[in-house]
């Protein structure tokens, strides 16, 4: 879904219907620094859910009902 968007930097998702992050959710935003994903109804974070996000460095995950994070969710970012 994000293939084409590589130079976008912030991205607001937030207030969504969101209920889990796949693996490879964000794959093709490669220069994404900001990524709000608060007040969703995220449940669950997948194995990879931000592979390839490597100049990521501010993440909102508040005000969800996470309650499955698999082993390697964030796996590829860095602190």
């Amino acid at each position: 879904a994000f293939n084409s968007l590589s130079s976008v930097e912030n991205l607001y998702l937030n207030n969504n219907p969101l209920t889990s992050l796949p693996p490879d959710a964000f794959r093709g935003l490669t220069a994404l620094q900001k990524l709000d994903l608060g007040e969703c109804q995220i449940g669950t974070i997948e194995n990879n859910a931000f592979r390839g996000l490597t100049e990521l460095t501010d993440l909102s995950l508040d005000t969800n009902q996470i309650s499955t994070i698999e082993d390697n969710a964030f796996r590829g970012l860095t602190d």
